[in-house]
This record gives C-alpha cells, sequence and structure tokens, in this order.
C-alpha cells in the first residue's frame, strides 16, 4: 500500500490505491445520502442552512453576533466578541472515502449494542449508518459513529517544536491578541509538542493485514517533549472496555519509566487542552469511558475550508488579531457525555457532531463553573484520487477559569501528517527502551 502524506497548507499527497476500484455503495446512497464527488449540499443540510436565518453572504461579528447565538460553537462565540469575523458560505456534501462506504455496506447490518452498551460485532465502516431519533440508544450509537467516523484517520503524527501559541485579547485595543509565550502550559500539564498515533484495529489496513488481526490494542501514542524538559510518554488503548489504558510517562530528571493505569476518557482535571487539543479531533476518547445523553439537534456553524494554518488569526507587522474565517451551517448532533467512575476524575463534556461526516465541530468541558471551550477548523483537501480528505487547520481552547485567555494550534510552522509510513513498533515499547517494571 502506497502512503499518503499531506499537511494543513500543502495538498500534494501519495494517493492509497488499494481501493480505487471501489463503486459507490447503493445503500449508502439511499440511507445516508452520500454521493462520491457531488458537491451540491443534501436535503438537510440545506434545510439547516435556510432554517438558521444565516443564508450564505452573512457576515457575523461582535455587532450581530447575538442574532446568530443558535448557531455559534461557544468557543466561537468567545473568539467573535473579541474580534473574529465569520462569513456564511454554501454548504458542500463531504464524500466518504469509497473503501469506509464499502466497508460500511458490508458490516454495518452486523453491528449491536450489548446490555451493557458495548459494541458488538464491528469490523469496518460506519458502525450505526441509521440512528432513529426515538431509539433510546441513539446517543451512544452517535458516539460510536464519532470514535470510528469515516474521517478518523489510521495514523496521525504531529511534527512540532512547538505546538500551541497562548494568546491574551488586549483589553485596552479591542481585536488585537498579545502573545504569551510563557504561558503556553497554563496549568502545568506537560502538553506535549510532538505526537505519533497509530490506530491497530478497525481499519482498512487492518482488514488486509494479518499481522494486525485480533489485536487487544486499539490505539498506540507516543509523546515527545512533553514539558519543559525532553519528557516523553506512551500510552496504548485497548478494545476491551473493561481493560484500561496502559500509560508509561519518562521524566528525564530521573530516567525511568513509571507506569499508571488509566480508564480512557480525557480530558481530566490535571490534563485538560493537553488531553483535548489535536486529540479530541483525531482520536476521540474511549466511548466506554462515558454514559450519553442526545441533547438535541442545531444547525451549527462548522469551519471546514480553512486555508492554511494559522485560521483565523491575522498576523502583519503592526498588530496580530482575529481575522477572518468562511462557515458554513450544518445540522449537528449535541451530546451530553457523562464521565464513568475513574480515579482520574474524567471531565463531563457537550459535544457538537456533524451529522453528516461525524466530524467534532466543538465541546465544552466542565472543569470549573464556567467551563472550557474546544473549536476546531478544519481543511477540506482533494486527493490525486478525488476523494476527500479532512485535515485539522487549527483549533482554539478557551479556558473558563482565565478570562481574554485563549490556546491555538501553532499548525502554521509544524506540518500534521496523516497516513504515513507506519512507525516501528519500537517507539511504543519502553521495555525496550529501558523500562524496568521493578
Amino acid at each position: 500500500m502506497r502512503n499518503r502524506t499531506f499537511t494543513v497548507y500543502d495538498a500534494r499527497a501519495r494517493a492509497s490505491n488499494r481501493f480505487a476500484a471501489m463503486v459507490l455503495i447503493a445503500y449508502l446512497l439511499a440511507v445516508a445520502g452520500i454521493a462520491a464527488g457531488e458537491s451540491k449540499p443534501s436535503s438537510e443540510i440545506a434545510a439547516a442552512a435556510a432554517s438558521s436565518s444565516a443564508p450564505p453572504g452573512t457576515t457575523i461579528d461582535r455587532g450581530n453576533m447575538s442574532k446568530f447565538a443558535s448557531l455559534i460553537p461557544p468557543a466561537m462565540g468567545f473568539l467573535i466578541e473579541h474580534g473574529l469575523t465569520v462569513d456564511v458560505v454554501p454548504a458542500r456534501r463531504i464524500a466518504w472515502p469509497r473503501a469506509y462506504q464499502q466497508a460500511t455496506e458490508q458490516y454495518s447490518g452486523q453491528v449491536r449494542l450489548d446490555s451493557e452498551d458495548v459494541i458488538q460485532n464491528y469490523v469496518a465502516g460506519l458502525p450505526f449508518p441509521v440512528i432513529e431519533r426515538a431509539d433510546p440508544k441513539a446517543a451512544v450509537k452517535i458516539a460510536y459513529n464519532w470514535h470510528w467516523g469515516p474521517f478518523i484517520p489510521p495514523q496521525v503524527t504531529l511534527l512540532a517544536m512547538q505546538k500551541t501559541r497562548a494568546w491574551i485579547v488586549d483589553a485596552a485595543h479591542p481585536g488585537q491578541l498579545v502573545e504569551d509565550d510563557a504561558h503556553r502550559d497554563v496549568r502545568n500539564e506537560g502538553s506535549c509538542e510532538q505526537i505519533v498515533i497509530v490506530r491497530y484495529m478497525h481499519t482498512m489496513r487492518e482488514l488486509a493485514d494479518s499481522h494486525h488481526r485480533d489485536s487487544p490494542v486499539e490505539y498506540k501514542q507516543r509523546g515527545n517533549y512533553c514539558g519543559p524538559e525532553p519528557n516523553a510518554y506512551i500510552m496504548i488503548q485497548y478494545l476491551d472496555p473493561a481493560r484500561s489504558s496502559d500509560s508509561w510517562y519518562f521524566p528525564i530528571a530521573v530516567r525511568r519509566w513509571r507506569r499508571m493505569k488509566l480508564r480512557g476518557g480525557y480530558p481530566h482535571q490535571s490534563c485538560t487542552y493537553a488531553c483535548a487539543q489535536f486529540w479530541w479531533e483525531y482520536v476521540p476518547p474511549k466511548t466506554e469511558a462515558y454514559t450519553y445523553k442526545l441533547l438535541g439537534e442545531q444547525p451549527l456553524l462548522a469551519c471546514l475550508d480553512a486555508k492554511g494554518g494559522r485560521a483565523g488569526i491575522q498576523r502583519n507587522l503592526s498588530a496580530t488579531r482575529l481575522g477572518h474565517v468562511d462557515c458554513e451551517v450544518r445540522p449537528a448532533y449535541v451530546l451530553e457525555m457523562t464521565p464513568r467512575a475513574a480515579p482520574e476524575n474524567i471531565l463531563p463534556a457537550k459535544l457538537y457532531l456533524d451529522k453528516e461526516t461525524y466530524l467534532f465541530l466543538g465541546a465544552q468541558f466542565y472543569r470549573e463553573a464556567t467551563p472550557d471551550g474546544l473549536l476546531p477548523m478544519w481543511n477540506r483537501q482533494t486527493l490525486p484520487n478525488d476523494e476527500t480528505s479532512m485535515v485539522l487547520a487549527d483549533d482554539f481552547y478557551v479556558t473558563g477559569d482565565r478570562p481574554l485567555f485563549f490556546l491555538s494550534l501553532n499548525m502554521e510552522e509544524e506540518p500534521n501528517v496523516l497516513d504515513s509510513d507506519p512507525p516501528t513498533n519500537h517507539i511504543f515499547n519502553p521495555k525496550a527502551q529501558g523500562y524496568d517494571p521493578h
């Protein structure tokens, strides 16, 4: 299999040709309304835009944002209040990868939930392509669709020397931003600069490679340069819902791997932005770590065509300020996530998901009385085989306990690479790197 590698600001790609001959799936055309290459919005997307009172051509800024409050994710509201301008553009359909469509057609009919809401018989594709609103299990089915959605990559790498930037809104000059580089890790969470995440099961790669079949491992993650020193961490997340994740931390000061057990949910009290930025977009937390309630559906502004890195931030010689972004109005699910018992104090959350693609569109995390907010901005790319890829262009983390302060990803300088050559297993093995369990 040839690998595909691309960045937010470089749409060149090396396309995978394993599934190039696959045809469109009639089942999904009827049930999910997905057509590869089609640019017209579906009737549901068009209806959402029409009912929103924000037709294409509308500009939303701090002067009129109250009129469109129901469309604005909370973190976006903070940004608009302090200078971001949103131009509403026509909504466009986002075609799923053809191999994913075929896997959905082939396997979704056998997928079930057991009495504990644990997924059964799932192989690949979208687990639950048909969600009935009256279904008492609708919320947890939506959550599984997010976790195994069509644009969750089998592998992602952030090659960063500085993952995040910190900003303060200049109260004396509304709309201007002051970089607060000293507080990029404002809560001392040890945020990692370099990240490698590999998904081992329920992928097209796994179906074709017997080496991965029946693996108990769902994801492996590796972080380097975590905190102010070149510390490292490794996490292995398992498919077994009752099995906690194995995590190892390597503080450079003691030169020894230390092991912890984690439930598989995040963020939590001591790891908020460090466990949300980049992770919630590319590796949603373990579904079984939460219970879910479907709060409803609503039209929502979604930024899916961000151009280049530093999306939403405009920098010139005289000042840095929040700029403008193009966003569509799209139908979204709103889920309430309540953590199951876990020692690491996983945070409750409110989640916004695109109904067509199950892309993450925003969240609130209830760490304090005023919740933190997270807003992603996506970059829609067309690969040489005419398939669509959704690449994270930026995200904004608004802290509830620190007024006029927010974090953004540093994607203008640091490429994020999808589906490159798989890394050696050695980097995920603390024993191979001198780990002593005693």
